[in-house]
């Protein structure tokens, strides 16, 4: 029981943590994104400049934060948004070389 609860308590800190890194709606709709670039999540190609604008003005929270990596030291983060009708838009925000 205690090895249970001490791994859920891991599970939340290592999640809001992946989640702080992920920009704040405000920042999102607000703000330059220095670092960031939104991809479709079908393919992962870049999304136009259209598509873009698009979801950072229908964005109404943040719904998933994926970390990948692939040597384990360095990676990226995934960042998917949602709109007020619980829409993830097939794309996500990312960041990549993080540690």
């Amino acid at each position: 029981m205690r090895n249970t609860l001490f791994s859920l308590m891991l599970v939340l800190i290592c999640g809001m943590s992946f989640a702080e890194t992920c920009p704040s709606i405000k920042a999102l709709k607000k703000t330059a994104l220095a670092g960031w670039t939104f991809y479709n999540s079908t393919d992962d190609k870049p999304l136009s400049t259209e598509r873009e604008a698009f979801i950072k003005k229908q964005a109404k929270q943040l719904a998933v934060v994926e970390w990948t990596s692939q040597d384990g030291k360095t990676g990226s983060v995934h960042c998917y948004y949602m709109d007020k009708d619980g829409s993830h838009f097939d794309a996500y925000l990312a960041k990549e070389n993080l540690t």
